[in-house]
């Protein structure tokens, strides 16, 4: 894409106006799009949104293990060991 920029003639639109030059140069952008740059078409599908990706016990025992650490550090020197002052 970038090889065709610099290979692209520039000079034999100079007496063009500005809105011409900045449709020319739009045009040429959106080609070089289509050719280089691919489409992802991304699923939006209902189905794959409510997707449970653990089972309901892990996703506890995560909730517990960030729970005891954020009871943690309402000790003072567990929370200082844990914020910049203690590193």
């Amino acid at each position: 894409m970038r090889n065709e920029l610099c290979s692209f003639v520039w000079g034999k639109y100079e007496n063009l106006d500005m809105n011409e030059k900045w449709n020319m140069l739009k045009e040429l952008l959106l080609k070089l799009q289509q050719v280089y740059i691919p489409n992802i078409k991304v699923c939006c599908s209902s189905s794959l949104s409510g997707r449970v990706l653990m089972d309901h016990n892990s996703v506890r025992h995560i909730r517990m293990k960030h729970w005891k650490r954020y009871m943690e550090t309402r000790d003072g020197r567990i929370y200082f060991l844990n914020t910049a002052g203690g590193k």
